[in-house]
C-alpha cells in the first residue's frame, strides 16, 4: 500500500497548473516507472474487478503514449473532440458552463451525447499500435452529457483481462495529468469490435448473394429446352427455298435489263 501512494503522489505532483487539457504522457509515465507498480495488481477499483493490466499491456501503453505521432494526433483530436462536447452541451442544457462541467435543465434519456469518432487517429492506431475501439464516457458528474471517443488498444492489450482492467488503470496511471473534461472516468465503457462477428456477418451476406445470384445468371444465359417442339416443318423450309430461287431469279433478271439499258444508251 505504501508503493501504491507513492505511485499515485508521484502522479498527482505533475498536475499542471491552470488545468491544462493536454496530457504530458512522458513526464507522467517517467515520474511512475521509478516506483514498484506491481503493487497494483492486488488493488481494484471496485469489487471483484483488477485494476492493473499485464506487464506487456503496460509496456504496450506506455510505448504509444510516448510516441510522437501518437501525442501529435491526439493533440489535434483534443482541440477538435473539446469544441464538439462544448458545442453539443450547449445545445443540449439550459445553462452550461463547460470549463467547470457544470450544466442545468439538460436533456435526459441519451438527449445529451455526441460522437468524437477520430478517422485519422484511428487508421493510426489499426496500422501502427492495435486496435481503435470507443469508450463511452460520461464527462460530468453534476451533467448527463456522454461522448463516444476514439481510444486505441495496443495490441498486447487487445485480450479480455487487459481490456476489462485498461480504462481503470489508464485513469489511475495517469490521474495528475487528466484534467477538467479529461478527469472523471468513473462512468466509462470500453466497446470493442468483434472482428470474428464481422467475418461470420461477412461470410453470410456473401453465401447469400450467390444463392441468389446463380439461378439469375442460368436463366440469362441458358435459354430454355422445348420439348418435342418443332422449329421449322419440312412445308416451310421447302418454300423459303422457293422464295429463295425466285429473288435469285430476279436479281439476275433485273443485271440484264440494265446491262441492255446501260448499252442502249451508249
Amino acid at each position: 500500500r505504501g508503493r501504491l501512494a507513492l505511485a499515485l503522489a508521484a502522479a498527482a505532483g505533475l498536475t499542471a497548473a491552470g488545468g491544462s487539457d493536454f496530457i504530458n504522457f512522458n513526464e507522467a509515465a517517467d515520474a511512475l516507472k521509478a516506483a514498484d507498480l506491481s503493487a497494483l495488481d492486488a488493488s481494484s477499483s471496485a469489487p471483484g474487478r483488477r485494476l492493473s493490466t499485464s506487464s506487456r499491456c503496460r509496456q504496450g501503453l506506455d510505448d504509444m503514449l510516448n510516441n510522437e505521432h501518437w501525442q501529435m494526433l491526439n493533440a489535434s483530436y483534443t482541440r477538435w473532440c473539446r469544441i464538439k462536447s462544448e458545442n453539443e452541451m450547449a445545445r443540449c442544457c439550459g445553462l452550461a458552463d463547460f470549463a467547470a462541467g457544470r450544466g442545468e435543465n439538460c436533456l435526459a434519456d441519451g438527449g445529451c451525447a455526441t460522437t468524437c469518432h477520430y478517422s485519422t487517429m484511428e487508421t493510426l492506431c489499426n496500422s501502427q499500435f492495435g486496435k481503435a475501439c470507443h469508450v463511452d464516457r460520461k464527462l460530468f458528474d453534476g451533467t448527463p452529457l456522454r461522448v463516444s471517443e476514439t481510444f486505441c488498444v495496443p495490441t498486447d492489450c487487445d485480450n479480455g483481462s487487459d481490456r476489462e482492467s485498461l480504462i481503470a488503470w489508464f485513469s489511475t496511471l495517469y490521474a495528475g495529468r487528466l484534467n477538467g473534461w479529461h478527469e472523471d472516468w468513473d462512468d466509462a465503457l470500453l466497446q470493442c469490435s468483434n472482428e470474428a462477428v464481422g467475418a461470420l456477418l461477412y461470410t453470410i451476406l456473401g453465401i447469400f448473394c450467390a444463392v441468389v445470384a446463380v439461378p439469375i445468371l442460368y436463366i440469362l444465359c441458358v435459354s430454355p429446352d422445348k420439348k418435342g417442339g418443332v422449329l421449322m416443318t419440312a412445308e416451310e423450309n421447302q418454300a423459303d427455298g422457293d422464295d429463295a430461287g425466285d429473288l435469285r431469279g430476279a436479281a439476275a433478271a433485273g443485271d440484264t435489263l440494265t446491262s441492255g439499258g446501260m448499252g442502249a444508251t451508249r
